[in-house]
């Protein structure tokens, strides 16, 4: 009892100065905020404008759809000390970080915060430092959401080591290129032929900075290159030829030059004054001086990486915007986009200038399956188009005393709504069929107007009884120069989307619906595998045969991880696609004047028409919405070889830049004696050009191959060795999914197993733990076991020139069996040390035996002399009474 009363008296003392402690600490920390705030407030600044305290929607508005690097503390404000000292120590990075990034605070005491964050939160645990550094993506699936990645800090509890962890994520694989003399006068070339414009760092350092690299991670959403002329020394030669052409003779380095292309002129800012300047000072310097829009608030929606193509296609990107927006702005662009495409059309036209958005706006619009619904602003349509075009105004927008047919109270908007093709006026004047839009047209519901909208769309679908039809179908089609498209249902009618797609796609594509078709029938007739189920869509694109004149069929799986949900504008993304791969000259042509036609109102349109070589060119919008992107890789040019850690990080990133991305790399034996190299290397070429003939393979596979047995260590980063060569595998870069092919390599067996993977029925998967590395750069030519095959130098092959062939054959050959021996011996003499340890851990182990059952022996006798002395014992007493 005395010594649990002392121990209590002990904890308690303990605690007590553990509490005065914490208070004392409470006060030092509470007057060093003090203090900060003291010093910001003299400096002109606040830690409010610092660290930032967002809520979920600021997640999703600030940070998800951003391009710009940011640092989120996620916090408790009740509960989480260490929340507290974490916040603290984010406000001291963000003073010093020059404006690397933006910094914020995340209470997941708010539901709805939590929400956003995403993850499992308890799990992870609380504080967490998130760095958002990869531009956000939208949702595949939800396109109204986006998302991005991120990176958690689990490093020292001190500003400057969290700089440090905001420095590295930022200069990790940034998009900065390193110029030098030989390569600058391309470079700067390029950048002004390129029309957008560009930026150069020059500085005396080796390697670009973190500020450079985040420059340029912003300017690259806009597609502006930024690149480093390291070790500039001016008043040298090369600095001469630079300034030649950028101009700023004499002035100081480091500055930033940037290419004005408005002005098709080089602008400067001189950098060595010794002033502080951070990111935002020098992103203000391109889009004020140089003119150039980094599109800091653009999120990473483009599949391509967000390259911009031809001034046409720009041109398109920003009509095709427009529309995606819903709003209409001018005339023109109502009667060259909307008026121009044959699907029905829902007009909303606000009447009164500080009206909201009509009610389920953008949930009709998000299901609205082909119909274009679109809002015109008439207060300044009406101020923009001005008398000259009067009569069609006033026939779009009712007069401003008008009943309202949206809203209970108020004059607000006004609803039209034309039916499924509408013939054009053949009159001179342009406003003639914007006059159409008259009273008659109008209703008084959204609801209403976008159903009798919808129910004008004609029926075109053909609805396929049994599978016996199927080739009756495909026959027709290609006799028409169409691509069959047939969707596989679970239930009797085809549904609203694939209606709407059929009507749209008239002349592209004709489209059947079968319904609820067996197992057997997806296997024999589709070469589905077997427990696939459905809804399936299927497009069927045709090529000649060789030397023959008959068509070879190319069955194309719509790829619900490629492009998302089945919606119209989908569905007609991935008929274009394989319509692109058709080999049929007719259909091409038929494609072609399909997108003529339509294509601008989906962001698809055709260049080249001036040169004779006509190409399809997406607007990025377009491949967002669709999932569609131009091809990964190119069958036309020589397969790409992994050499180094370099070429892995460029042919294979996991940088999110093409989210589909799936890798297949062949795994071969490059050593000079494996005589079926090259005819591994050509089958791999073939089953190459066969998958991007196809629109999955086309839009996920990039090929290469890599010498296995030279780089061992990349080979064991899957969970492979030697033995299994020469093998074929296929790598997920974002999600570290590996699939492995087991059966042998063959032309047959690469193409049914890349076949499956590209088409998301892939199997014998492993997630690995981590992305294999390369490790140290590999002369192959130098190992051991290849330096007699590597050849010789200097007077040697001089010698094998002038017909020496036969004795260097013979050495060749004696050092090939030298070694072959030498490998015997070095195994022989494996083999018997094992059998040696073998043999001397069975005599361990019998010694061990002998010693157990020598002490079981002496304890069973030891135990019998006792129980005879007992016995003894017992006897005396027993005789003495």
């Amino acid at each position: 009892m005395v010594r649990r009363s002392v121990r209590a008296a002990t904890l308690a003392k303990m605690a007590i100065a553990s509490l005065l402690c914490a208070v004392v600490a409470a006060s030092e920390e509470a007057a060093a905020a003090a203090a900060g705030a003291d010093a910001a407030a003299e400096a002109g600044t606040t830690d409010a404008a610092l660290v930032q305290s967002l809520t979920g929607e600021d997640l999703d508005s600030q940070v998800y759809r951003s391009r710009e690097a940011w640092a989120v503390l996620v916090t408790a404000s009740q509960g989480c000390p260490q929340c507290q000292t974490l916040e603290a120590l984010l406000e001291t990075t963000a003073r010093s970080s020059n404006g690397l990034a933006k910094f914020a605070t995340v209470d997941v005491l708010d539901a709805a915060n939590v929400k956003a964050l995403g993850g499992n939160l308890a799990q992870l645990g609380l504080p967490q430092l998130r760095l958002y550094v990869e531009p956000g993506q939208r949702n595949a699936y939800k396109k109204d959401e986006f998302y991005r990645e991120f990176h958690m800090y689990s490093g020292h509890d001190n500003a400057r080591a969290i700089k440090r962890f905001l420095q590295d994520a930022i200069l990790k694989e940034a998009p900065v290129e390193v110029v030098t003399g030989a390569n600058f006068s391309q470079w700067a070339e390029q950048v002004q032929d390129s029309g957008k414009g560009g930026a150069l760092m020059l500085s005396t350092k080796k390697q670009p900075s973190a500020t450079v690299a985040a420059l340029a991670r912003l300017a690259q959403g806009a597609s502006i290159p930024v690149a480093q002329y390291s070790n500039f020394e001016a008043g040298s030669e090369e600095a001469s030829t630079v300034e030649a052409i950028i101009g700023g003779a004499g002035e100081g380095v480091p500055r930033l030059a940037a290419f004005k292309p408005s002005e098709k002129t080089w602008v400067s800012l001189d950098l060595s004054t010794g002033k502080s300047t951070g990111l935002q000072d020098l992103a203000n310097f391109l889009e004020a001086d140089a003119g150039l829009d980094l599109l800091r608030s653009g999120a990473g929606e483009s599949r391509q990486g967000g390259k911009a193509g031809s001034s046409g296609q720009a041109e398109d990107q920003a009509k095709s915007n427009a529309l995606a927006s819903g709003l209409v702005t001018s005339l023109a662009q109502l009667r060259d986009e909307v008026l121009s495409q044959k699907m029905p059309i829902v007009l909303a036209a606000r009447v009164s200038g500080n009206a909201q958005t009509p009610p389920d706006w953008d949930k009709l619009r998000a299901k609205s399956h082909g119909v274009t619904m679109v809002q015109v602003h008439c207060d300044s349509l009406k101020e923009k188009e001005g008398a000259e075009h009067a009569s069609a105004t006033e026939a779009l927008c009712p007069p401003a005393d008008a009943k309202d047919l949206l809203h209970e109270e108020g004059s607000a908007w006004a609803v039209t709504e034309w039916d499924f093709v509408r013939k054009s006026s053949a009159s001179d004047d342009e406003d003639e069929d914007l006059r159409g839009f008259d009273s008659g047209a109008r209703t008084d519901s959204l609801t209403e107007a976008r159903s009798k909208a919808l129910a004008s769309i004609p029926d075109v679908v053909m609805k396929l009884p049994d599978g016996s039809m199927l080739q009756n179908f495909i026959s027709m089609a290609v006799q028409s120069h169409l691509l069959p498209v047939v969707l596989l249902g679970n239930k009797p009618d085809p549904p609203a989307m694939l209606v709407s797609a059929a009507a749209a796609a008239e002349g592209l594509a004709l489209i059947a619906y079968r319904a609820n078709p067996s197992a057997d029938e997806l296997q024999t007739s589709f070469g589905m595998p077997l427990g696939i189920s459905v809804p399936q869509l299927v497009a069927i694109g045709t090529e000649k045969v060789p030397g023959k004149d008959e068509l070879r069929m190319m069955i194309s799986l719509y790829d619900r991880q490629a492009y998302g949900k089945f919606s119209y504008q989908r569905m007609l993304g991935f008929m274009i696609q394989v319509a692109q791969m058709t080999k049929d000259e007719d259909a091409q042509r038929a494609l072609h004047a399909w997108v003529r036609t339509h294509g601008v109102s989906l962001g698809v349109r055709i260049q080249g028409e001036e040169t004779g070589e006509e190409t399809l060119s997406q607007t990025e919008s377009f491949q967002s919405e669709t999932g569609a992107s131009g091809p990964l890789d190119d069958a036309s040019k020589d397969m790409a070889v992994i050499s180094s850690a370099e070429d892995w990080a460029r042919l294979c990133p996991e940088d999110g830049s093409s989210p589909q991305l799936l890798c297949a790399i062949g795994f071969l034996d490059g050593n000079p004696l494996n005589a079926d190299l090259d005819m591994q290397k050509a089958l791999l070429q073939g089953s190459r050009e066969k998958l991007l003939g196809t629109p999955s393979g086309a839009a996920k596979l990039r090929f290469m191959w890599v010498d296995a047995t030279c780089h061992e260590s990349f080979l064991s980063g899957f969970q492979m060795d030697a033995s299994g060569l020469p093998t074929l595998g296929v790598y997920h870069p974002r999600k570290r999914i590996f699939f492995r092919m087991f059966q042998g390599l063959s032309a047959a067996n690469a193409e049914k197993f890349l076949i499956s993977i590209a088409s998301g029925f892939g199997k014998n998967s492993e997630t690995l733990d981590a992305r294999p590395g390369f490790g140290e750069n590999v002369d192959c030519a130098s190992l051991p076991s290849r330096a007699s095959t590597s050849g010789h130098s200097g007077a040697a092959n001089e010698a094998s020139m002038e017909g020496d062939e036969d004795e260097d054959e013979d050495d060749f050959l004696a050092e090939i069996r030298a070694e072959e021996e030498a490998e015997r011996k070095r195994r022989k003499l494996e083999v018997k040390a094992e059998m040696e340890l073998l043999k001397e851990e069975k005599r361990k182990k019998a010694e061990q035996e002998k010693k157990e059952a020598e002490a079981e022996a002496a304890a069973a006798s030891a135990a019998k002399a006792r129980r005879r002395r007992r016995r003894r014992r017992r006897k005396a007493a027993k005789d003495e009474l």
